[in-house]
Order: C-alpha cells, then structure tokens, then sequence
C-alpha cells in the first residue's frame, strides 16, 4: 500500500512528533492522557495505513502521572511519519495546519481568557520549535518565542484568533476545540 500525504496523516505525524512513545525500530505509538486524542490516533492509523484493529495495543504507563501509550508495529508506515515530520515545511497549506494540529493537541495550550495560543517544547527540541515557528509564519501569522520554566520552550502565536479560526478544523481534542471556539468568537482589543 502507498501512503498517502493527507491532512489526516499530516495530523498523525505532528501528535506523533509531540506524544512520540517507544522509539523502537517499526513502532509507532503515542503517549497521551486523553481518550479523545487516542482514538483519534487509532481511527485514523486504521484508515491510512495497513494494518488491522489486532495490531493496535495500548497499555498504561506511570511515570509524573498516569498516561497510555497507544502503538501498532509497521516499519512503513513509521518511516511515512518521519519523512512527514523532516519534510513538514514543504507541506501543503492545508497539512501545515494539520499538522500544526496535532502538535497543538498534544503539547499545546488555548487560554481564551488570556489570548493565548501556544505549543510547547523540550528545551532539547529548539530545532523542532524553529521548524515549526517558520511554518506558522510562512502561513502569514506572527509568532513569539521563550522560555517556559527551565524545562521547556514556548512557541507563541500572536494575534491567535485568527490562526485558530484556521487550526478550527483539525483539532481532534475536545478541550482544546472548546477553547479555539471561545477564542474565534472573543471580541478584539481595540486601544
């Protein structure tokens, strides 16, 4: 089967990038808390990729907390996620931003109150946030970056209502598309 580069996959490839699980040869797996963003996971691995519910395992993981690592074993398909994730910058308008997604639905945070629209980084992936921050503003938003604690790095979109309106579409957590609506629909600062 030849994988296709959609925005389904794109998806995959950037909460597999964020939520990335064992690193062994052939795997591809996620780790995440969320039910919502882990049957999303499966429900489009299972439509893109060529393997069956039996190759889907999931098992919980205790670590700072409590998680669940979701995975299926096809070297194919992995090596696919990979080339989407090196390649990512030259994706189409459409699986930029769902990519972007999928980063966003695995380490990122919408704060409507506050305006706030960012994804969040390793302080060992400052290469990954450069990516990322040259993708999103080749899709004509500004971003800032920073420091967040001594731990991580935050990519922060600025002017976020606009750059949600976007991202509405393929944003599979619930919480997160919750707080993109309220973000869309609060009204703009004027001094």
């Amino acid at each position: 089967m030849k994988y296709q580069v959609n925005f389904e996959t794109s998806w995959l490839s950037g909460i597999w990038c964020a939520d990335r699980g064992s690193t062994a040869k052939g795997v591809v797996a996620i780790n995440n808390k969320h039910l919502d963003i882990r049957k999303a996971f499966v429900a489009l691995s299972l439509k893109n990729f060529d393997i069956d519910e039996k190759k889907i395992r999931e098992r919980k993981i205790t670590g700072y907390g409590v998680t669940h690592e979701v995975y299926f074993t096809r070297l194919p398909a992995r090596r696919f996620i990979e080339n989407i994730s090196r390649k990512r910058s030259k994706l189409s308008r459409k699986n930029k931003l769902a990519f972007l997604a999928g980063r966003l639905d695995g380490d990122g945070t919408v704060d409507f109150k506050r305006s706030l629209l960012c994804i969040y980084y390793g302080v060992s992936e400052r290469e990954e946030m450069d990516i990322d921050r040259d993708m999103i503003e080749s899709l004509g938003f500004k971003t800032s970056c920073g420091t967040c604690g001594s731990k991580a790095l935050r990519l922060r979109v600025l002017k976020p209502r606009f750059f949600a309106n976007e991202l509405m579409f393929f944003v599979k957590h619930t919480e997160k598309e919750r707080g993109l609506k309220k973000l869309i629909k609060k009204r703009a600062y004027r001094a």
